[in-house]
């Protein structure tokens, strides 16, 4: 798929993609070896700033929750866009591990991050629906997520052609 066409298919949904944020450190946001990405952790960073701040289920909610963890996919996209140049490379996604800062006793880790999943795969998508955009998981508990944010997404790995 063309970036044009991914960028065609987020306006239709009322998403744009951002630009993609600077690194919070001394590293590279996307590093590939042979046919796979690596991406680093991204957060729900709007204007450099956090966009969604505080624990799921105590200082901020569960739509709340899934906002963020839409608006660092759409980092997710913003730094493969930046670091391959393009989507026309990009095959699909391999493993998505998220973050989500919660209160002790809120158990829908899962539910937040479905804000995400579902701009990768499901109804929000820009891509079409198909077997190389499912991906492998992880929805661990935590107290918190830098920088103060209610989610976050590490540990992406992505194939590309």
């Amino acid at each position: 798929m063309t970036t044009d066409e991914v960028l065609t298919r987020l306006a239709e949904r009322d998403l744009e993609l951002p630009d993609a944020p600077a690194p919070a450190g001394s590293y590279v946001p996307l590093r590939i070896h042979g046919e796979v990405g690596y991406l680093a952790g991204q957060f729900p960073i709007v204007d450099g700033k956090p966009a969604v701040t505080g624990r799921v289920g105590a200082e901020c909610t569960l739509e709340e929750g899934r906002r963020a963890a839409e608006i660092a996919a759409l980092n997710v996209l913003a730094q493969i866009r930046s670091g391959l140049g393009g989507f026309e490379r990009l095959v699909g996604l391999i493993r998505v591990e998220g973050h989500v800062a919660s209160a002790r006793d809120f158990d829908d880790q899962p539910g937040v991050l479905d804000g995400a999943s579902e701009l990768f795969l499901a109804r929000r998508s820009p891509w079409p629906r198909s077997r190389k955009w499912r991906r492998c998981p992880a929805a661990p508990w935590q107290s918190s997520c830098p920088p103060a944010s209610g989610a976050g997404l590490a540990e992406l790995q992505q194939q590309l052609d």
